[in-house]
Parts: C-alpha cells; sequence; structure tokens
C-alpha cells in the first residue's frame, strides 16, 4: 500500500464546457456512497477554462465526505497534455477517467469500492451508450470484476481505471506514439508494464454516455484496432 490519503480520484478533464462538467458533477454526488472521508475525491482539471470553482459547484448538493479539487491550467492544453495534467493531481491509491459531460450510473460506487479490493493495477468500466432520445433504465441489481484478456480498451475516455502509482511513466519525455490517443496508450503501457499483469473488466455499464449516432470508437476493443486507426 501507498501512502496516498484517497482510495480513490475520479479524475475529470474539462476544456470550457460547464454544462457537461455541472452534469457530470450532479451524477457523481448523487451515485458516490462515501462512508469515510478518505474514500473518494474528485480531481477537475480546467483546460483554459472561462469560468472556476465557485461555478462549477453553485446550487450543487455536495458530500461532504468527498472532496472536489480544482486546477487550472496557465494555457491552452491538447487533448493528451489536458489528460497528464489532471493525472498529475492525483493523490490516491486509484485514479477513474471520466469524460466531461458522462454520467455516473447508481452502482458506480459499488464498482470502484470492490475494484480497490482486489488490488489490480487496471481495470475497465464498460460505458452505456444512450441515444438522447431514448433512455435506458434496465440494470442488472450485481455486477462483479472478472479478469479479461491484456490490452483491453474503451474508445471513448471514461472507464479506464489505473492504480496510480502504475503512472509514473507519464512524467517522462514523450510518454505516447500518437496524437489525441492519451487514454488508450495508457492503458495499453500500464496492461504491459511487468509480466503477471492481469486487466479486469465490470460485468455491466457504471458510466453512461449520451450519444447522437455510432462507430467504430463506441465500443470496448484491444490494441490492434487502436493499432488500426492510427
Amino acid at each position: 500500500m501507498s501512502d496516498y490519503s484517497t482510495r480513490f480520484s475520479i479524475c475529470i478533464p474539462c476544456y470550457d464546457d460547464l454544462k457537461g462538467l455541472r452534469e457530470t458533477l450532479k451524477s457523481l454526488m448523487e451515485c458516490l456512497e462515501s462512508k469515510q472521508k478518505d474514500q473518494f475525491d474528485i480531481v477537475i482539471g480546467l483546460n483554459d477554462c472561462n469560468f472556476d470553482k465557485k461555478d462549477i459547484l453553485k446550487g450543487h448538493n455536495l458530500n461532504s465526505g468527498i472532496v472536489i479539487s480544482c486546477f487550472k491550467t496557465q494555457k491552452y492544453l491538447e487533448y493528451d497534455d489536458s489528460i497528464l495534467f489532471v493525472l498529475s493531481k492525483v493523490r490516491s491509491d486509484f485514479c477513474l477517467l471520466i469524460g466531461c459531460g458522462d454520467l455516473a450510473l447508481p452502482n458506480l460506487s459499488e464498482a470502484l469500492s470492490s475494484f480497490g479490493n482486489s488490488e489490480p493495477e487496471f481495470g475497465l468500466l464498460p460505458v452505456r451508450l444512450e441515444r438522447k432520445a431514448k433512455r435506458l433504465t434496465n440494470l442488472v441489481p450485481e455486477y462483479t470484476w472478472r479478469s479479461t484478456s491484456l490490452g483491453v480498451f474503451n474508445k471513448v475516455l471514461s472507464g479506464h481505471i489505473f492504480r496510480t502509482a502504475s503512472l509514473k511513466f507519464l512524467f517522462e519525455d514523450a510518454p505516447f506514439l500518437a496524437c489525441e490517443w492519451a487514454h488508450v496508450e495508457i492503458a495499453i503501457a500500464v496492461q504491459g508494464q511487468k509480466k503477471g499483469n492481469k486487466a479486469l473488466q465490470y460485468d455491466g455499464p457504471a458510466i453512461r454516455r449520451e450519444i447522437s449516432g455510432s462507430g467504430w470508437w463506441t465500443k470496448v476493443d484491444i490494441y490492434k484496432q487502436y493499432i488500426e486507426y492510427c
């Protein structure tokens, strides 16, 4: 175990999207169950945003057990650098990436708590895609974490979970090969860091995302597809 003060950080990189950020934060406040003050915190990276923490929190019912930290960039950052920026602020055992505007589902709290108990390096939460005009409400009451093939990732940002100690390599020179694919490269690199690593995937979705169409990027995939589309 590390000497980090918090068990789980939920990391939200945001580029000037106050409405989407407030929606994401509201869903997290409704879904996260924090019985201990050091169980969850929320880390928001404000990338060239024209608003501050006061605007973000205005009117929200806050959970006193969850600390919300906002960090502003000094200038606009490209996608990959914006991911590095928010991850550099994490001070917890594990961290989850969630896209600005994506919403937590009721089972997120249980998913994160049970993931931490198994002490893995990497985990993947499926993201449920819903059309704006048609929202599904069916959720299986109990999902579990299961071992899966190494090399998995979500093509969307949300749902990637990392042990924070495994991310040290990110802050070395030029950690990425491609552009605009930071979350995918991080997922693949963490899973391949050392022999014996395992990846866990949750049985069902714990995050939802509204879409107006579909495409190859909407599915969980493996590294071969990442290479193909780069």
